[in-house]
């Protein structure tokens, strides 16, 4: 009878091959496997032209050390190391294990769990205040000869960059340039009390004021139109666009519809903040895990695109409305290409010289000072208090028609509610939770790279709290949703900030800008606020380099990237995280349907399981196989495993049943496969149909004369197969600690001080006759 056994034997032993010098050391069975017939017939059959390679334990150059003892002393077995080079620089040792042979109860008995009395659940308390507001633990813990000057350094070193990004993300945003800087003070004033990284910088993000941006147009263009305003107040594409007014507006159409979009913009930081809050509560922080770099990748790649496109009227000073909605991106090129002929080239100027000076003082000169001073020149505050110098100088809004800044109060501002519209509240609720979603990806992405960067421990959970409270409490000021700016926080990690508490040292430098000194920003030109943009996200464009290699890696990882990619830059954001999000989880499942499972193997010369077919000196043991499959057992994989298991041992369901001969009064298979031990340590997880199939496979196996085995069940997985009554089937008696625990019963190895663990062939063994017949109650539905 023809059994599914695909080579049966590779045993490569070469006439140059010297197994004598290591004669003593293997074990009379594995000698007499290396000079089975099989094994060489399948090694000429295979080899085209002849192996002429040796194994290392073969090699002429193995050394055997025996201490101290003479040289005419017999070499004890357990008293030397055997030690040969498989090339010259990494020496390899080989290792003697003598154990006991364990089923998975077994172990639970004789390793017992030691319960910790400080971990014990029954003395659960409620949570500390330095738990819930991390700034009091900060408070009693503070050195002020350790980190006083740290975060003092690290505090004033990001406000450099807070302060001209808060202007400029204000402006990207469609609001007032003052209002990215409120947004940057309330934020980080607030983390300071409930953040728990030290070096995380929250404040205005660029893709968040890119969504601001559509979102508050829209909702100002509907709450005009239904108020039966005139047309002119409607006007997307007013002069007020491209010079957005702050405090001061210059007519009260533009004052309308500013007060609009601001109320518009907290209402939405409002619901976002929520959103993070409610997830931080939920501890949801989990969540983190099911996003792929492939997506984030992608999406933020796509995105930078937006926000450099979106300067573009600010570069070239020409009118152009604020698109949103699918095809937003080329929609917008189409309208600047309408009104290319409109160009201010002095905007386009000063524009090219900011964004030059930007990069010579980044990519130049930053290096070396760092370099020979140990600290970077603050280059964006240095590009601002020079647009603001040059332009005051030479009067460029007067001579050259250039944008500027224009007016900006220095009135601190004062609390007040949201919009109060239920329009406004579902209008804005998509975009709102989509902020939360970006806000969550990219802050955690942040804050997990800061932990590995500084050592210390993570809560994602308090985090998401952090967040949400950040945009909740400044959301009752004029402001944006907030989040971390990588820039900013790659600055704090550089500076050597000690606690969040160099928050405050930020908000002291920002309050006093915009308190004392606000007015000298306003001869800033609005180009010059673009090129720090279009440069902030120069870096995120070229993450499009690597997309060759995330080909090389993975296919699936390169079409999560792809996909993203498009659909956001041709579609929008939001169809981009919708799109990018469910191709991940297409391609996970993709994944785990193909996933390839494989015969392990053992080695002819040592004691080695080796997985996959077709290597030199392996064969299977005599009768038994062991199969690994590489993937939790779930409903998109289940059948899949049943279909490789089939075909690399053995169909149950179409070959022939197994002859049995009865021997002494005992029953015999003369079946060239009895056992199957299956290899369950990927199977971290199992579902229902998981479940079944292993039931199905079991079974079918068993009324076809082959015993089935376990060995490496993670404990969870053992849970579900007791909680889905699946030792029903199975004993657990037949559930192994290890593959070779496995083996070592089913060959009957008797372990003893003077050898260690071999291979041996199995003895025959008792077989049951009486069919197992499932009933209703064996499977789960």
């Amino acid at each position: 009878m023809k059994r599914n056994d695909p080579n049966k034997s590779i045993d490569s032993n070469s006439e140059t091959s010297s197994v004598g010098s290591v004669e003593t050391l293997m074990s009379p069975a594995f000698n007499s496997l290396d000079n089975a017939s099989s094994g060489m017939a399948a090694l000429h059959a295979l080899a085209k032209p002849p192996v002429s390679f040796s194994h290392p334990v073969d090699s002429s150059e193995v050394q055997v050390s025996t201490g101290p003892s003479s040289s005419s002393e017999p070499k004890q077995r357990l008293q030397r190391s055997l030690s040969f080079k498989l090339d010259e620089e990494v020496e390899h040792t080989v290792i003697r294990i003598k154990r006991a042979a364990y089923t998975y109860d077994e172990i639970e008995k004789v390793y017992l769990h030691v319960i910790d009395d400080q971990s014990d659940s029954s003395d659960w308390q409620c949570p500390s205040m330095e738990r819930i507001i991390p700034f009091l633990g900060y408070i009693k813990n503070y050195s002020i000869s350790d980190d006083l000057l740290p975060d003092i350094l690290g505090g004033l070193s990001v406000a450099c960059l807070h302060l001209p990004q808060g202007l400029a993300y204000g402006l990207l945003a469609q609001l007032t340039p003052i209002s990215g800087v409120y947004t940057s003070i309330f934020s980080v004033l607030t983390y300071v009390v409930f953040g728990t990284v030290p070096h995380m910088s929250m404040g205005t993000n660029a893709v968040l004021s890119l969504i601001t941006a559509a979102m508050v147009e829209r909702e100002a263009d509907r709450i005009l139109a239904d108020n039966n305003l005139p047309q002119s107040k409607l006007g997307r594409t007013q002069m007020q666009t491209t010079f957005p007014t702050t405090s001061v507006p210059s007519s009260g159409g533009e004052d309308e519809r500013m007060k609009i979009k601001l109320g518009v913009a907290m209402t939405s930081t409002f619901q976002c903040g929520l959103v993070l809050l409610l997830m931080g509560l939920f501890r949801m922080g989990f969540l983190t895990n099911y996003m792929p770099s492939a997506f984030v990748g992608g999406f933020t790649s796509a995105a930078a695109l937006h926000i450099a496109v979106s300067q573009i009227q600010h570069v070239l000073h020409i009118r152009v409305p604020v698109r949103s909605g699918f095809g937003k991106l080329p929609r917008t090129l189409v309208d600047v290409t309408s009104n290319f002929s409109n160009t201010n080239l002095a905007d386009t100027a000063v524009c090219i010289v900011s964004a030059t000076t930007l990069v010579v003082m980044d990519r130049a000169l930053n290096p070396n000072i760092k370099a020979k001073v140990g600290v970077s020149l603050p280059s964006n505050l240095i590009l601002v208090i020079l647009g603001c110098f040059v332009s005051y100088a030479l009067n460029l809004q007067g001579t050259l028609k250039i944008a500027v800044v224009g007016p900006i109060t220095g009135e601190f501002p004062t609390p007040s509610l949201p919009l109060m519209d239920l329009s406004v509240f579902s209008g804005v609720l998509h975009e709102s939770v989509l902020q939360a979603v970006i806000v969550f990806t990219m802050s955690i992405s942040m804050a997990m790279l800061m932990e590995k960067i500084h050592g210390y421990n993570l809560d994602a959970n308090q985090e998401l709290i952090a967040y949400g409270m950040c945009n909740l409490f400044s959301s009752f000021y004029t402001v944006q949703a907030s989040s971390v700016s990588p820039p900013r926080t790659m600055v704090l990690s550089n500076s050597g900030a000690r606690t969040t508490m160099n928050g405050l040292p930020t908000v002291l430098v920002l309050l006093g800008s915009v308190t004392f000194i606000s007015n000298m920003f306003e001869p800033l030109p609005l180009a010059t606020l673009a090129a720090m943009i279009i440069v902030a996200v120069i870096d995120i464009l070229k993450q499009i380099q690597y997309v060759p290699r995330i080909w090389r890696v993975s296919r699936t990882d390169f079409i999560v990237w792809v996909s993203t990619w498009v659909s956001t830059t041709f579609g929008d954001l939001e169809y981009g995280i919708v799109t990018g999000i469910i191709i991940a989880a297409l391609g996970f499942m993709v994944n785990n349907q193909t996933m390839r499972g494989e015969l392990v193997v053992r080695s002819t010369k040592e004691d080695l399981l080796v997985p996959g077919l077709g290597r030199a000196w392996t064969r299977h043991l005599d009768r038994i196989r062991v199969f690994y499959f590489p993937s939790q057992l779930f409903f998109a994989n289940a059948e899949s495993f049943k279909k490789q298991l089939y075909e690399q041992v053995f169909d149950p369901t179409v070959e022939e049943p197994v002859v049995r001969q009865s021997v002494h009064g005992e029953v015999i298979e003369t079946n060239d496969i009895d056992t199957v031990i299956l290899d369950c340590s990927a199977m971290t997880y199992i579902d229902i149909d998981g479940l079944n199939m292993l039931k199905t496979v079991v079974i079918r196996y068993h009324n076809a004369g082959i015993q089935v085995m376990l060995a490496r069940c993670p404990h969870f997985t053992m849970e579900t197969l007791e909680r889905g009554d699946f030792f029903r089937v199975l004993p657990r008696s037949l559930v192994f600690h290890e593959v070779i625990d496995a083996l070592a019963r089913e060959t009957s190895i008797k372990l003893d001080s003077s050898a260690p663990v071999m291979f041996m062939e199995p003895t025959v063994r008792r077989v049951s006759t009486v069919a197992l017949l499932p009933s209703h109650s064996t499977f789960i539905y």
